[in-house]
């Protein structure tokens, strides 16, 4: 290459940052606009909020008290009911994808899909019910008295609250091997076993690309949803500790839970682009 064409190539290169340095900044600037435009909105939110959750703290205390006395009657039998829910719902699913994958001819794949879909709908009810399962233990534990256990109808409680978080737990693990494994036989390249505490990244390593993509796009929008999630919770506990008296402690472990995302994420995306 000779000193005309590098010094032709030089400033194409030149006038093609110049012409993105600008399409930055028109992209800015339009950008700002809309977030200060956010920002005051929720700041003017934040504040009547506040004024309001400042007013109503006597009432707030009142609706507080009505609502733990309702939880203490429906927290111990969360569980039961919900696992049953789940349980229930899981076996028709997997009742209709049997049906489907039954009859299927072997070649019209919308016809599978739809029987994979229901296998679908299946680990994600799994997923809310364990998650579900932990919150009515933790309330059921919370609603306890203690100092009441040598009584009867104590001691009941805390029984079916350990028996239902139990019978959660173990509907949730046989829903899902089952699901599972239904899935490993429409699609014999799957591999792994739900009891296998490496079983996600097998998985995942049986998948195939586009499958991997897929899952990355569901991860991507998991992590922003879960951080706007985490604002709003960030901005009820800014409102709860100066009007409710919720304390530092919820504000502490929704910035943990925020920080763990954010990082987790971002570390994650440095390892994969290393690695590529």
């Amino acid at each position: 290459m000779n000193r005309e064409e590098m010094t032709n190539n030089t400033e194409l290169q030149g006038e093609m940052q110049n012409t993105k340095a600008a399409e930055n900044d028109r992209e800015d600037k339009k950008a700002f606009k809309k977030m200060i435009l956010f920002t005051v909105i929720c700041g003017i939110v934040g504040f009547f909020s506040g004024m309001f959750a400042a007013g109503t703290e006597d009432g707030f205390a009142q609706f507080a008290e009505v609502l733990k006395s309702g939880v203490c009657v429906v927290a111990p039998f969360g569980n039961l009911f919900f696992g049953t829910i789940t349980w229930i719902a899981c076996a028709g699913w997997m009742r209709q994808s049997r049906r489907v994958y039954a009859a299927w001819d072997g070649e019209d794949e919308d016809v599978i899909e739809q029987a994979e879909l229901k296998l679908s709908y299946g680990i994600c009810l799994t997923s809310v019910n364990m998650i579900i399962g932990f919150f009515f233990f933790g309330l059921g534990i919370y609603t306890l008295d203690f100092t009441q256990l040598r009584q009867q109808a104590a001691l009941i409680n805390l029984a079916i609250i350990f028996v239902g978080f139990f019978y959660s737990l173990i509907i949730n693990t046989i829903l899902q091997k089952n699901l599972v494994n239904f899935t490993k036989e429409i699609n014999p390249e799957k591999q792994g076993s739900v009891y296998d505490l490496r079983f996600q990244k097998i998985w995942m390593e049986s998948c195939d690309e586009s499958e991997k993509l897929q899952t990355y796009q569901a991860g991507f929008a998991a992590m922003q949803t879960g951080s706007y999630t985490c604002i709003g919770l960030l901005i009820v506990c800014i409102i709860g500790m100066m009007s409710w008296d919720f304390g530092i402690i919820p504000m502490i472990m929704v910035v943990a839970i925020w920080l763990v995302l954010v990082i987790r994420y971002n570390a994650e995306c440095i390892r994969l682009s290393k690695r590529s």
